[in-house]
């Protein structure tokens, strides 16, 4: 059996790489073709055996030109219709027996120019918490998807109820989150953890961030350690480029590729995601996906908007809604985001219920292996909505 996975995003690239990668363990008679729309799809190179379809492009963006006027004309201009035209001729001539969708209703748009079926939509981009899903996505999703495998129960439950064949199995983006045990030798004390993001904008949170961990050392009365997530997608030369000159860059050992140093402060900078939100006990993050995980491991999380694409102020809005109370959003200020995450850490009462609310909205580990069991058998039954007047 032959699969055809598109995916439309970073977070969406990460899922559907992990999905992959549980099929050619659970499932190795199946055969993987990808074609990653925004971005490189570096997830899904790190696989072996997988077909990685062209063309692919790194656009100014970063995959959000939906977000403003401005975003959408730097894509434009950066080839971002040719690009698409190119995706939909490659996509025309695919031919395999079941195809995935992963991400938002346009990567099920793109899914339905192959002339393949049936296809498996997750919508990952959308959940009844922040914005139902409008009437012609669900008019659409029941013209052309065989299974609807929504990020929440909420959002399952209202999209069957308008017709839609939608399940709950679990939040995926849980799975990907798999520590080694790595030892960042730290002093006892509270930890928490710096997310930058993974995209360009990273560079412009940095120091704000860093600020924020200067300005809450000095606040709090306990020892305080800062483990910072350098994303493997941009260099560490180009994340520490804007530092003011108060911090010291140090060289690093081990996970540990870097340390930062201003005064009392001291930040290990590390690409070891998984093992930093697991160890630590809160989060300055300004992350999309990585914000929602460490959140779904009870991990209170206080963020601003930044001033790119990716992290708006409508962006942060919605990720509130999104995670219901487990994290919270102040004005772009290191002084606001240390005063925040002081007063968390002291309320034991507030703390705990902030950790109850990332738990509940996530989701349990082991959706993948389900999802997994599901688009099999599907694929396997050949069954769908028929492949004409798409």
């Amino acid at each position: 059996m032959r699969l055809l996975w598109v995916s439309n995003g970073h977070g969406e690239d990460t899922i559907g790489a992990m999905l992959v990668k549980t099929f050619q363990q659970q499932e190795p008679s199946f055969q993987h073709t990808v074609l990653p729309l925004v971005g490189l799809g570096r997830p899904y190179r790190s696989l072996p055996e997988v077909e990685v379809l062209e063309p692919t492009r790194e656009l100014p963006s970063g995959g959000f030109s939906g977000r403003s006027p401005g975003f959408l004309w730097q894509d434009i201009k950066a080839g971002l219709l040719s690009l698409i035209g190119e995706q939909k001729r490659v996509l025309r001539q695919q031919d395999q027996d079941a195809a995935v969708a992963v991400g938002d209703i346009y990567a099920l748009y793109l899914t339905v120019r192959a002339p393949v079926r049936p296809i498996i939509f997750l919508p990952t981009a959308k959940s009844d918490h922040i914005s139902p899903h409008m009437k012609w996505e669900i008019s659409y999703m029941k013209k052309h998807a065989a299974k609807v495998l929504a990020r929440d129960a909420k959002t399952a439950e209202a999209l069957r109820q308008a017709g839609v064949p939608a399940q709950y199995v679990g939040n995926p983006m849980m799975d990907a989150i798999q520590p080694k045990g790595v030892d960042f030798q730290l002093p006892p004390g509270i930890t928490v953890a710096i997310l930058p993001g993974s995209r360009r904008e990273a560079r412009a949170n940095t120091p704000l961030l860093l600020e924020a961990a200067r300005v809450l050392t000095d606040s709090l009365p306990e020892r305080a350690n800062f483990l910072f997530s350098r994303a493997p997608g941009i260099k560490l030369e180009d994340l520490l480029a804007d530092l003011p000159p108060t911090w010291q860059i140090l060289p690093g050992e081990g996970p540990v590729e870097a340390k930062l140093s201003a005064g009392k402060t001291q930040v290990h900078v590390s690409t070891y995601f998984s093992d930093i939100i697991t160890q630590c006990q809160l989060v300055f993050g300004m992350a999309g996906t990585a914000n929602e995980q460490a959140a779904g491991l009870g991990k209170p999380i206080v963020t601003c908007p930044g001033t790119g694409p990716q992290f708006t102020e409508r962006f942060v809005r919605s990720q509130v809604r999104l995670l219901g109370g487990a994290v919270v959003s102040v004005e772009r200020d290191p002084n606001a985001l240390a005063e925040e995450a002081k007063a968390i850490l002291q309320d034991k009462e507030r703390y705990e219920f902030m950790a109850a609310q990332g738990r509940a909205r996530m989701g349990e580990r082991g959706a993948t292996g389900r999802m997994v069991e599901i688009i099999a058998q599907i694929a396997r039954a050949g069954t769908g909505p028929s492949m004409t007047n798409f």
